[in-house]
């Protein structure tokens, strides 16, 4: 049955398999169906600034550790609405990190050599001096590898350079929005096959488990209902029933759609003690690593996003973006 916005959620429950990770049992919790049409409860008292009209917003004078279970479900809502949002002035221990990260889902074990000692939902972010690559030089989608890709990444940033050392994101409802009806009919249903361990950047494999599968092209986000472009060219392998040449030029015209859009893309300038939480159904992001030979330090949790589905029947964000930025099921509920 095709999951959507008013699906009743089983809370999930995970076991470990035979092949070294998890597989989830019913469908993972799905924060932000309950949300407020207008967000009230969580912008009440905020300081909003948008940071472009349809992509990124930082809020100000919110303390996430002192949100209340209304206004969680009301900011998974609008980070899915919104793409990405900012804290400042934030002041998270790890302990503080993990808790507030479960509020928004299951936690997502990242199955990454950087986070062999620590829990295995918290990964480490950082480069300095003696780094040979920073992690996310590359537009991609945290973890897209997984059968069970994240929903919300949480990533506190405790240093940060002088200058430089920005994060790029990449509205996907926009990326969608903007191919031609021919191309959009074309890619509707397919699937593409994705798998950690097989591509490189600048010449560093990617490390950690090595697992494949598929996933649609056009996939339908579970909160909002709007179509999104879901193609990562790190891990993505070929396009289900094309040839690897006929995959590899639609795969890198998708990904040069998303690169060489600015008009859906913003620039995260990071502060120390920022925290930065976005839905990586929704968006793509890439590091940028202008800043050797300064460090750069932060670390990040995810939590999961369940599988990802395609709904003929989803919606466009253009079609229902307007004064009330909330989508349908959302303006349905205020009514």
């Amino acid at each position: 049955m095709t999951p959507s916005a008013t699906s009743i959620i089983v809370q999930s429950t995970v076991l470990e398999l035979a092949a070294g990770y998890k597989e989830l049992v019913g469908e993972p919790r799905i924060v932000g169906l309950n949300a407020h049409p207008k967000f009230s409860r969580l912008l009440g008292k905020a300081k909003r600034k948008d940071l472009s009209p349809n992509l990124g917003t930082e809020l100000r004078d919110v303390q996430l550790k002192d949100l209340t279970n209304d206004q969680v479900e009301d900011l998974a809502a609008f980070v899915s609405i919104r793409g990405v949002v900012v804290f400042r002035d934030q002041q998270l221990s790890v302990e503080d990190h993990l808790a507030f990260a479960q509020r928004l889902g299951d936690l997502q074990e990242t199955n990454h050599p950087c986070s062999k000692g620590l829990h295995p939902a918290l990964l480490p972010i950082a480069a300095d001096k003696d780094s040979k690559f920073a992690p996310g030089e590359a537009w991609h989608s945290d973890m897209c590898e997984e059968p069970y890709p994240p929903g919300y990444s949480i990533l506190y940033m405790e240093k940060v350079p002088a200058s430089g050392g920005d994060t790029l994101y990449a509205n996907m409802y926009a990326a969608y929005d903007k191919l031609s009806p021919p191309m959009k009919k074309f890619l509707e249903g397919k699937t593409a096959v994705t798998r950690r361990g097989t591509r490189k950047y600048r010449g560093n494999l990617e490390q950690g488990r090595n697992t494949a599968c598929s996933h649609p092209v056009i996939r339908t986000h579970p909160v909002t209902g709007w179509q999104m472009l879901f193609t990562n060219e790190p891990c993505a392998v070929h396009l289900d029933g094309h040839s690897p040449l006929e995959s590899e030029h639609i795969l890198r015209m998708l990904a040069q759609h998303i690169e060489k859009s600015p008009e859906f893309q913003i620039r995260l300038h990071w502060e120390a003690h920022s925290v930065a939480i976005w839905d990586n159904r929704a968006v793509q992001h890439q590091a940028i690593w202008d800043y050797w030979p300064a460090e750069r330090k932060g670390r990040r949790v995810a939590v999961i996003g369940g599988k990802p589905y395609y709904d003929p029947n989803g919606k466009s964000q253009a079609e229902e973006w307007g004064e009330n930025e909330a989508p349908r099921f959302l303006r349905h509920a205020e009514e």
